[in-house]
């Protein structure tokens, strides 16, 4: 008989970082970056499936979607709260996790340094070395952890844009909802963050758009009175579209779209 390996806190750690990047849709053992993760640890592709589908099912706050398989350990959920924003196991604190997996893998000298030859696991999650010099570190610090950002509420919004529905994740950007230079606790949280394409990116910037606590988008007058009868149409057919915010793993925050759509109705 074969002896089970328990998962260190490191593995745990990795698989969680690893997780907060992949859509629950394609949790699977024929996720590339699954099997190389599975490489690295010297598990089967199937046991870190299986890990995954773990983290999944303590997130608490997930109504429907594809469920975990109820066997978390006290590693994960020790892990998993560890690297929660208030002790919310489903509102992972991106920038505190992702400086964690810098130090366990970009080290040379570490056994969980991943290889360039595991390139998906390494695009993934590692930071390569910054230039010398305190400024440069901290842009690159900045860019890398927006990277991260990007990559989390990307995967937490299942690849799709939450307004069009646009699945081409080369073409979505991660919008914070609390601005970056607002609230500096909120900076790096998932559910601080909305998948959308560039166009409504920047109308959500700019307050053109707002999108109410209960995920009603409300379009400005002069997004609506703008451009040709095709696009007005366009901008009417978003107009109080009711997003289901509820169903993403992580749910968007309903106080941080409250808070920021104050800024939005005297735009109307």
């Amino acid at each position: 008989m074969v002896a089970i390996r328990n998962w260190s806190w490191e593995e745990v750690t990795i698989a969680l970082g690893l997780y907060a990047v992949t859509p629950a849709s394609k949790i699977s053992g024929k996720n590339k970056a699954i099997q190389e993760l599975a490489v690295l640890l010297g598990r089967t592709p199937g046991a870190v499936s299986y890990k995954l589908s773990n983290l999944l099912d303590l997130d608490k706050h997930r109504q429907g979607g594809p469920k975990g398989f109820g066997n978390s350990s006290k590693t994960d959920k020790e892990i998993m709260y560890k690297f929660s924003a208030d002790g919310d196991p489903g509102n992972l604190k991106l920038d505190l996790l992702h400086d964690t997996l810098a130090e366990l893998c970009t080290n040379r000298s570490s056994p969980f340094y991943i290889p360039h030859n595991l390139q998906k696991l390494r695009e993934s999650l590692i930071i390569e070395e910054p230039p010398a010099g305190v400024e440069i570190f901290r842009l690159m610090k900045a860019r890398v952890n927006q990277s991260y950002f990007r990559s989390s509420v990307l995967a937490n919004c299942e690849d799709r844009c939450v307004i069009t529905e646009c699945n081409i994740p080369s073409l979505l950007e991660a919008a914070h909802i609390l601005p970056w230079t607002v609230s500096r606790e909120a900076r790096m949280e998932i559910s601080n963050g909305i998948s959308l394409i560039p166009l409504f990116h920047k109308a959500y910037d700019q307050n053109l758009i707002g999108i109410t606590a209960n995920g009603v988008v409300k379009v400005s007058k002069k997004l609506l009175l703008s451009g040709d009868e095709l696009f007005r149409s366009f901008m009417s057919e978003v107009n109080d579209k009711k997003l289901h915010i509820e169903d993403y793993r992580t749910p968007i925050n309903r106080d941080y779209l409250s808070q920021r759509y104050q800024e939005f109705p005297h735009l109307l």
